[in-house]
């Protein structure tokens, strides 16, 4: 879905936002939680985009140019 969500022009921090935002709307209409889940997407020009349902604290880490930097996703509630 992130990828298709790209291809149709979105970042890869706006596709991984929508992606959550569907699991969240899929959870809701079955009257559940969403759970934790986290998306992770890189663009073929090197952009990432990180997100992840609230209250996960999803982290990762992004490699560039000889350093490494630990980001945390953005929540979606």
């Amino acid at each position: 879905f992130a990828v298709e969500r790209m291809r149709a022009g979105d970042s890869p921090q706006q596709a991984c936002e929508a992606a959550c935002q569907r699991v969240i709307a899929a959870a809701r209409r079955r009257g559940a939680a969403p759970g934790h889940v986290a998306f992770i997407a890189l663009s073929p020009d090197g952009r990432t985009g990180s997100a992840c349902t609230a209250g996960t604290g999803f982290r990762y880490a992004v490699g560039r140019a000889g350093t490494v930097e630990l980001l945390a996703a953005q929540e979606v509630a």
